[in-house]
């Protein structure tokens, strides 16, 4: 094993220097030189830790692609003597230290503005943690105790180390001189998709419509459409978003299930895909999530869909993972026969895929779907401040296992789009000069707990 000792003045000397900040999107390059502070022959390889003005960083190499959520053992990190952060099979937790007793943190893991990248299985993940939160890691220093054990709880390694930090700084959102929602310059047209969580679309309505109205789409992707919300509700909330412009046109999922995809656009459009049902007898009670439409723009046609692939299921094996399979098995044969059936110039696919466990599901998605015969491109949208990629936040103050990431994208064909540019929407990020400007306000965005993706797109 290294001497910890030795490696913490390459750690201070890196911080002294200015590391070049860090993105949680799960690339590793921009890690620089920083050094191991841990590093084993158990199933963690190696533990990478810098911080910054409002976080604290950690890097994860596995000895093979593994899920936080779902390790074969676990890790606790224990924070100033203050604080616990555990990863094992059941997903994360975070409990507060009472005189060395763990007892569950008051609030849930999002709240404590804990992302990570990627969701899905990978040998390396970054993690970011806010600092401040009821005072952890707000200090210029972090005694850190961490703890790996096996599946059975055996303990099989511990350490102990610093990390330096500098002067924790809480800011306002910047006050960009261009409009950070401004499209690009040369898009053709811009897409936006949104998980807008069931129910509560129809219950308030009034955060939804500053978003979009601010986003200003051309198509919108919508999942988690109840089956309780009505049709005649939809076209007057559509029609809303531009009261002086042409009409809406949407298209919206048959499915026996509760919640619904939808395809919404100015433009001229036609149902590309009827109600999709598993091909397994056993999964036959569960609908499949997916809106089909041939959108035409002038000469060209599009096949958009809007899906919502089931939720949760950690590991590799659970069954939730394999009916999300199932179900981009079925959706992708429906494409297939749209692509069949009638000439499209592109397909644009998006929603909350659910990437909690693999990356599979999204990968036979991409494969082959373009119509010039290649895979489908996926976006790698940051957030308006460039630090993450994190689409989804666990409910204020309710505990989850998940912590902040990337469930929702945009996937479209290459040969024939560019994506000009692209990014994940929060109404938080914005500054209050431009939520005036745009006429929205702050919290509009955890109306739901997904984040919308905004595409900018031009024709090759």
């Amino acid at each position: 094993m290294r001497n910890i000792k030795c490696l913490l003045p390459a750690l201070l000397i890196g911080l002294a220097a200015g590391e070049p900040g860090l993105v949680i999107d799960g690339k590793t390059a921009d890690w620089g030189t920083v050094p191991p502070v841990f590093t084993s022959s158990a199933f963690l390889r190696e533990l990478r830790v810098v911080g910054d003005e409002r976080r604290v960083y950690l890097r994860l190499t596995f000895d093979r692609e593994l899920n936080i959520h779902a390790l074969p053992g676990t890790l606790t990190l224990a924070a100033n003597g203050e604080a616990e952060i555990s990863f094992s099979s059941d997903g994360i937790s975070v409990s507060t230290l009472d005189r060395g007793v763990a007892r569950p943190a008051p609030t849930g893991v999002s709240d404590l503005g804990i992302a990570a990248a990627p969701s899905f299985a990978a040998r390396d993940v970054e993690i970011g943690i806010a600092r401040g939160w009821k005072g952890l890691l707000a200090g210029r220093a972090v005694r850190w105790r961490l703890y790996v054990r096996d599946g059975s709880g055996k303990l099989i390694e511990q350490r102990s180390f610093s990390t330096a930090l500098p002067a924790l700084r809480i800011s306002s959102p910047p006050e960009d001189k261009i409009d950070p929602l401004r499209r690009a310059p040369n898009a053709g047209f811009r897409v936006v998709a949104w998980n807008i969580a069931r129910r509560r679309w129809q219950e308030n309505p009034e955060p939804y419509r500053r978003v979009l109205r601010a986003l200003q789409p051309d198509i919108v992707l919508l999942d988690e459409v109840s089956d309780q919300t009505s049709s005649d509700f939809i076209a007057s909330f559509l029609r809303s978003l531009r009261p002086e412009g042409s009409p809406w046109n949407f298209v919206i999922a048959k499915t026996v299930g509760t919640e619904r995809g939808l395809v919404g656009s100015t433009l001229p459009m036609t149902a590309a895909i009827g109600e999709l049902r598993h091909r397994e007898e056993t999964l036959r009670q569960y609908g499949i999530s997916a809106a089909g439409a041939y959108v035409t723009m002038g000469s060209r046609t599009l096949l958009v869909t809007a899906i919502d692939l089931v939720c949760c299921g950690n590991a590799p094996g659970s069954k939730q993972e394999q009916r999300r399979e199932a179900e981009v098995a079925v959706i992708s044969e429906a494409l297939r026969e749209a692509l069949r059936t009638r000439t499209a110039n592109a397909v644009i696919t998006g929603g909350d895929l659910n990437l909690v466990s693999t990356r599979k599901a999204m990968d036979m998605l991409r494969w082959k779907m373009d119509p010039a015969g290649g895979d489908l491109a996926e976006d790698e949208s940051l957030r308006l401040d460039g630090k993450a990629m994190w689409t989804w936040s666990g409910p204020p103050g309710e505990p989850s296992q998940f912590v902040k990431g990337k469930l929702d994208y945009l996937l479209h064909s290459p040969s024939t789009l560019v994506l000009e540019r692209s990014f994940v929407f929060d109404s938080a990020d914005l500054g209050a000069k431009w939520r005036e400007h745009h006429q929205i306000q702050a919290a509009d965005s955890t109306v739901s707990d997904h984040r919308p993706v905004v595409a900018d797109y031009r024709w090759r």
